[in-house]
C-alpha cells in the first residue's frame, strides 16, 4: 500500500518555539526536551511528553473520498479524521523559586503561541496549569528536583491519502441484453 499522511508534530512545535523563545524572556541556560531529564546536566529544563493519543471518533474516517487520475490510472482515497491529544510541558529545575519563574514564562509563550498552533492545524487548543512538585526520594541527591506541570489538550488532524494503481479496462464483454 502507498501512502502519504499529513498531520501537526505538536512536540516539534512546542520544542521550536521554546527554543526560541526562552532566551528572549530571560532564560538563556534552558533546555528543551522531548522527553523528561535523565541526568542533572541537562537541568534546568522543559521536558515535552504526550500522555494521551486518542482518536475521537472510532469510524473508518470522520472525512472520506475518492478520486481518479486518468493520466496516472491512479485511485487516490483521502481519509481524514482528528485525535484528541495532550502533552505536557514539565519545567524542571533545582530551585524552587526559579522553577516557579520559569513556569511562568512557559505558561505565557504555550498561551501566545497558540494561534500559530490553531493555524497549523490544532482546533479547540487549550492549556492547564498545575501541579508543582519535588523529588522526595532524594535519588538525585545532593541535587533536589523541583518541576510543574502545563497540560496542552487538543485536536489534532490526520490526513492519509492511499494510492492504488487501476489497471485500464482493455475489454468489455457484451452479453447482449440491458438490464
Amino acid at each position: 500500500m502507498n501512502f502519504t499522511f499529513a498531520t501537526v508534530d505538536v512536540k516539534h512545535e512546542l520544542a521550536t518555539i521554546l527554543v526560541q523563545e526562552l532566551p528572549e524572556h530571560g532564560f538563556p541556560n534552558v533546555k528543551v526536551l522531548k522527553a523528561d531529564p535523565q541526568t542533572p546536566s541537562e537541568l534546568p529544563c522543559v521536558g515535552i511528553n504526550r500522555l494521551d493519543d486518542t482518536e475521537t471518533n472510532q469510524t473508518i474516517s470522520d472525512e472520506h473520498g475518492t478520486r481518479f487520475n486518468p493520466d496516472t490510472q491512479t485511485l487516490i482515497e483521502f481519509r481524514g479524521t482528528f485525535f484528541s491529544e495532550s502533552v505536557e510541558l514539565r519545567v524542571w529545575h533545582t530551585n524552587a523559586d526559579e522553577r516557579d519563574k520559569l513556569y511562568q514564562a512557559v505558561k505565557a509563550i504555550a498561551f501566545a503561541h497558540r494561534m500559530e498552533l490553531v493555524d497549523k492545524g490544532l482546533l479547540n487548543v487549550s492549556l492547564r496549569g498545575g501541579r508543582d512538585e519535588q523529588d522526595s526520594t532524594m535519588a538525585q541527591a545532593p541535587t533536589v528536583l523541583y518541576w510543574s506541570t502545563i497540560t496542552m489538550t487538543y485536536l489534532n488532524p490526520l490526513n492519509v491519502e492511499i494510492v492504488s494503481t487501476v489497471p485500464p479496462i482493455t475489454s468489455v464483454t457484451d452479453t447482449g441484453t440491458v438490464k
